[in-house]
């Protein structure tokens, strides 16, 4: 193959990625992914388990959700209004505080969910 070829064939490669790639600019500042921003459901944290399992702290209308998460099923373990990440760990955790070392269905499910029970 001439070098004359090999360059052109470089040049068209390289023209090809740089408009790819300033389309994917072009519709990051139009405001198309301001849409994606704009959903009811978002997820505020999440604590991976294992390979397949996750606990995640999702906020839907101004109200968290935690919920566990497993390949074929997702499961409701607590519900509270919206607030921030300080208000969680203040009021949810005070109950189990003083249950810590009898067995509670919230500990039973989370054992079960890291797959040792």
């Amino acid at each position: 193959m001439p070098a004359d070829a090999l360059l052109r064939m470089g040049l068209g490669l390289t023209l090809v990625v740089v408009l790819i790639l300033g389309c994917a600019w072009m519709l990051g500042r139009s405001g198309l992914s301001a849409l994606r921003q704009q959903r009811r459901l978002r997820e505020i944290e999440a604590l991976r388990l294992g390979p397949r399992q996750k606990i995640s702290v999702l906020e839907i209308d101004g109200t968290w959700l935690v919920v566990g998460v497993s390949v074929g099923q997702m499961t409701l373990l607590h519900s509270q209004p919206a607030g921030a990440p300080e208000e969680l760990c203040a009021t949810s955790s005070a109950p189990f505080a003083a249950t810590a070392s009898s067995s509670t269905p919230f500990t039973d499910l989370l054992t079960r969910a890291r797959g040792r029970g």
